[in-house]
């Protein structure tokens, strides 16, 4: 998903920052969570399902993810800090389950009892969207530059 040549700007940043400290000399541990639940599921989604009824989809929202708790990262984070020997490497944690953007989208439905109008941003706008509302809108410029590399 990221490295020094990611469409996603942000991506370009971690990467970056992972070189400096990897070649700083101070012992480490990077974690590459997958995606943070709590902001995608529920403040994408949950919110605007629950106060609007609807939820928008990058693409046809048959994309698969994997999501995981801050709260869990963070448990996660607490155990590699305890082993001494888990030094200087990069670990990948995730979620226990992969699912479409449609499959959470139905199950915050069900959460919420109620039923969504899904919208579907197309591929073709996020891709041309990414580029003209940068000058106008650094945050949504960002956000279809997300949304065209996760469609």
């Amino acid at each position: 998903m990221g490295g020094a040549s990611s469409p996603v700007d942000i991506f370009r940043l971690k990467h970056e920052t992972e070189e400096l400290i990897k070649q700083s000399g101070v012992p480490y541990v990077l974690l590459r969570p997958t995606l943070f639940m709590d902001m995608w599921v529920a403040t994408l989604l949950g919110d605007s399902i629950r106060d609007k009824g609807v939820a928008t989809l990058f693409g046809d929202g048959k994309r698969v993810a994997n999501f995981i708790a801050v709260r869990d990262l963070a448990e996660f984070a607490r155990k590699v800090l305890e082993r001494e020997e888990i030094r200087d490497t990069v670990v990948s944690v995730g979620g226990p389950s992969t699912m479409s953007y449609n499959e959470v989208v139905t199950i915050v439905e069900r959460g919420l009892a109620v039923t969504a109008k899904r919208r579907h941003v197309p591929v073709f706008v996020l891709r041309a969207g990414k580029t003209l509302l940068r000058p106008f809108n650094e945050f949504a410029a960002r956000l279809m530059a997300f949304g065209y590399f996760s469609a």
